[in-house]
């Protein structure tokens, strides 16, 4: 339609001309003269061709440039598109010259074949436990996995879950003498326990000392584990016991924590022997931990000697889970501390030779598990509240 006007006012504007018209555009007048209203109209040509860039001087149409790169493919494979384009520039139209013919741009498919199958990431088998943090009382340490096995490759996906773990180490107390509570497989009747090997000869002052950390399951309403001292004679002869410690719901009772406690021991051949058992040191830490010391102290000396070892039974088939138990037993004899370890026996079986011979001897296997899961002879204790 512009084009159509623009020729009609072109063939207008040479009437004009021819007329005498004095054109502003380069364009040559006749030698007629023009009245006032035809001048009128020309010069309202004259300015519509001025619109349309037109001018007696000779014209340029457009020409494309050449194409410019192809775009990139819409899709890595399975079929995508991709396009190019070019302008009106080469030359640029001027002077009412035609612009360029045709489209400016085009496409054409790419990346047609087809996409290889998506494979989605596999863990890597866990390396090694990293170095503890700590030697003792419980550190820490890790250990990690990568997704390479296989790595994510054409758009699968990647590994769920976390690339590292850590666990608790080194529960052990700190120090030296400790020895790891561990429990049977197989009850004797329906009581699962733990018993020293070896028993060690009472002196002036005995000192039982457990360690007990709660583990990440909370003990459950009714399990009860107990810490008992077991006495011998040197032929093995089982001649009592007495409680240190008993769990309840929500923590632990604690022998002698509000005082000395005396009690009997029936000595075969003597009579009745008289001890006081005391509570020597407690400690509650982070953890959280239980250490606690008793003192057991002998009254008599005219007996014969007796033997003290621990006992640790309980119901419960995997005690590991809620409790974790060490023990160790010094002693004072006149004024001297001694501490029991068990490095008594050499590879034969057999106890080493030392400088007193009855210091230790080992508890027989025949020995029956003495306990009493009632707590109504608890009366005196206290209860530690587990944090």
């Amino acid at each position: 339609k512009q084009w159509y006007q623009r020729r009609v006012a072109i063939t207008a504007g040479t009437k004009c001309l021819n007329k005498g018209f004095k054109s502003s555009l380069g364009c040559e007048s006749g030698a007629g003269k023009l009245k006032k209203k035809l001048k009128k109209k020309c010069s309202k040509l004259e300015e519509d061709l001025k619109k349309c860039d037109y001018t007696c001087s000779s014209s340029t149409d457009g020409g494309w440039s050449k194409f410019v790169d192809w775009s990139e493919c819409s899709a890595a494979c399975g079929g995508g598109s991709q396009t190019r384009s070019r302008t009106c520039t080469n030359p640029a139209p001027e002077k009412g010259g035609a612009d360029c013919g045709g489209e400016s741009s085009e496409t054409q498919e790419c990346n047609s074949e087809e996409c290889p199958t998506p494979v989605d990431g596999g863990w890597s088998e866990f390396g090694d436990w990293s170095k503890c943090s700590a030697e003792c009382n419980a550190g820490t340490q890790k250990r990690t996995r990568s997704c390479t096995n296989p790595a994510p490759s054409n758009g699968g996906e990647k590994c769920e879950g976390d690339d590292g773990e850590s666990q608790t180490c080194n529960l052990h107390p700190c120090g030296k003498d400790w020895f790891e509570v561990s429990f049977g497989e197989t009850p004797t009747g329906d009581v699962y326990w733990h018993r020293s090997e070896l028993a060690y000869r009472m002196g002036d002052d005995f000192q039982p000392t457990i360690s007990m950390r709660w583990g990440n399951t909370p003990a459950y309403e009714g399990m009860i584990l107990q810490g008992n001292l077991m006495f011998f004679l040197l032929d093995g002869t089982y001649v009592g016991i007495t409680n240190l410690f008993q769990t309840a719901t929500g923590g632990i009772h604690v022998s002698s924590l509000r005082g000395n406690e005396d009690f009997v021991i029936n000595v075969p051949g003597c009579g009745e022997q008289k001890f006081t058992k005391s509570l020597y040191h407690i400690n509650i830490a982070d953890g959280p931990t239980l250490a606690a010391t008793w003192n057991i102290a002998r009254h008599t000396s005219d007996c014969p000697d007796l033997y003290g070892g621990m006992q640790f039974p309980t119901k419960e088939a995997n005690v590991e889970k809620y409790f974790l138990l060490h023990y160790k037993i010094s002693k004072w004899d006149s004024g001297d501390l001694v501490r029991e370890k068990r490095d008594a026996r050499t590879k034969s079986g057999a106890l080493e030779k030392r400088e007193d011979a009855g210091d230790v001897m080992f508890i027989p296997d025949s020995v029956e598990v003495d306990v009493s899961f009632s707590a109504s002879d608890l009366s005196d204790d206290l209860v530690v509240v587990q944090s």
